[in-house]
């Protein structure tokens, strides 16, 4: 009988190394900043700073928390169909 073949091509990219630093805790009303590492083979990222305001810069974010509070920042970075997500709780 007849035999077909396909050939399909995978590429296996490497993981996303991405990291952020910033301070453990945080006085109400002063400027806080944290700073993140994101390879340049990022297509995407953005900070989810814990008190509803987000950016889209890779190195660095800051915020103001307005309240005291326990919060969970995050650091999300991806490329086609693959993300990463680093986060710091800061009180």
């Amino acid at each position: 009988g007849c035999r077909k073949v396909d050939t399909i091509t995978v590429t296996v990219l490497p993981p996303l190394e991405i990291s952020m630093t910033g301070p453990d805790t945080a006085m109400v009303d002063s400027f806080v900043t944290f700073y993140g590492s994101v390879p340049d083979s990022a297509e995407f990222w953005k900070w989810d700073l814990g008190n509803g305001d987000l950016a889209i810069v890779p190195d660095s974010a800051y915020t103001v928390f307005e309240s005291e509070g326990v919060f969970t920042i995050r650091l999300i970075a991806g490329r086609q169909d693959c993300a990463d997500t680093v986060s710091k709780t800061i009180v």
